[in-house]
């Protein structure tokens, strides 16, 4: 099965470019506008990685990585910002749980890369033991 990316972003035009260069990559793209269709889609997907504008239609990518972290859902998030250069801003999300933070539009190649280390982590989680105190 091909890893699941979705793409979360309110730019129909957006959501293309990085649909595109997903598909390109051997990866299966899930795309939709708004955080509350995105709860619907990754768990009926089993998304492995969601890439997402730091603004939404319905709130922002903290809002996002909260639902995530209630849910039995483990996806990576990998953010794009419009204000990258704002150290702050990347603390931040990284801080919130992103697990990766890249200026938007992101080139290419250095999107393919965040995607690929967040699908190692991902399935590194997911066939990592379960450890318990003794």
């Amino acid at each position: 099965m091909l890893p699941r990316i979705l793409i979360l972003s309110g730019e129909p035009e957006h959501r293309h470019k990085l649909s595109g260069v997903m598909s390109s990559s051997g990866w299966a793209p899930v795309c939709c506008e708004t955080i509350s269709a995105a709860k619907g889609l990754v768990m009926r997907y089993q998304i492995e990685v969601i890439v997402c504008d730091d603004a939404l239609p319905d709130g922002g990518f903290r809002e996002l990585i909260r639902e995530l972290k209630g849910s039995a859902c483990d996806a990576r998030v990998v953010v794009m910002s419009r204000s990258y250069d704002d150290w702050g801003d990347y603390l931040k999300a990284m801080i919130a749980g992103a697990f990766d933070y890249l200026a938007y539009p992101p080139y290419p190649r250095e999107l393919e890369q965040a995607v690929a280390a967040a699908l190692v982590e991902s399935r590194a989680r997911r066939t990592a033991p379960v450890q318990t105190v003794a």
